[in-house]
């Protein structure tokens, strides 16, 4: 019986357990996907560094969330449902105008509702791995916004760039 639950060297519940992990990570690269880079900051990390890891991470979210859902399934929901439609009317506006920089913002939009999508079959689990994911990433962001208040904007442990 055990012999039948291998598959491919890893038991299947290694494997479940590796998806919700990668569901984890790709649920934290959005989170980082919508954080804006920030300038005077106790990290001197450059505006351009930042922006390119934020908008980069989104890129790895959609190869993760292909490798976790190869065969696109996707529940239904009305909230991505409405998601959907703004982005789908976002994207026509954007072709509409001029600038190269609206058809970019819109087509990262596009990707990441279509990560959201990707991960619905996470959604609403018993186990609750997204939820349980969003209550960690906004902890971490909360203890971030302590440390940081905690140097005053004088203070020579922070430096403005």
């Amino acid at each position: 019986m055990e012999a039948a639950t291998v598959v491919s060297g890893r038991s299947s519940g290694q494997k479940a357990d590796s998806r919700l992990k990668r569901v984890s990570i790709i649920w934290a690269l959005l989170f980082f996907n919508a954080l804006t880079p920030t300038t005077g900051s106790l990290l001197a990390i450059p505006h351009r560094a930042a922006q390119i890891l934020t908008q980069g991470s989104l890129l790895v979210a959609l190869v993760l969330a292909l490798t976790i859902n190869p065969r696109l399934r996707m529940r239904p929901n009305w909230c991505l449902g409405l998601y959907s439609v703004l982005t789908i009317s976002s994207l026509m506006m954007s072709v509409r105008l001029v600038g190269l920089g609206t058809e970019y913002r819109s087509a990262r939009l596009v990707i990441f509702v279509f990560v959201l999508w990707l991960l619905t079959p996470w959604w609403g689990r018993r186990d609750m791995v997204v939820l349980r994911s969003q209550m960690r990433f906004l902890l971490i962001i909360l203890v971030s916004v302590l440390v940081g208040s905690s140097f005053p904007p004088g203070s020579p442990c922070r430096r403005d760039v």
